[in-house]
């Protein structure tokens, strides 16, 4: 699927794929806990859209800098309020896959706690 279709009251509006992962991408690579994404965009973030909704699967790669239910919590919300407030579109289900952990560092962004420092 390369383009979206969204139904407004407008009309029609189309959303390139690219650029909706692209989006997504920066929310969640931003969540402090996440370290990267499993492998591409596209093997990494899968995203669903049934009547207008869309639905978000992810396959991450965590660091232990924080704890895990917290981290996963944070994504969702980060990602439901950003993506929502950047597209117009709505967010209905995000689904947390974690596929490994990873030594700390990975992510450019990833700054290592104080103790570990």
């Amino acid at each position: 699927m390369k383009y979206v279709d969204v139904a407004t009251a407008g009309g029609k509006v189309t959303f390139p794929m690219k650029v909706l992962l692209k989006i997504a991408r920066r929310i969640i690579l931003s969540v402090p806990g996440v370290d990267s994404l499993e492998k591409n965009n596209e093997d990494s973030i899968k995203i669903e859209v049934q009547r207008n909704v869309f639905s978000f699967n992810l396959y991450l790669v965590f660091n232990l800098s924080k704890r895990v239910p917290e981290v996963s919590w944070n994504l969702q919300r980060k990602l439901k309020e950003c993506f929502e407030g950047k597209t117009g579109l709505r967010v209905e289900r995000i689904n947390v896959h974690i596929q490994e952990f990873s030594a700390f560092g990975l992510n450019n962004e990833f700054q290592p706690p104080p103790f570990l420092g």
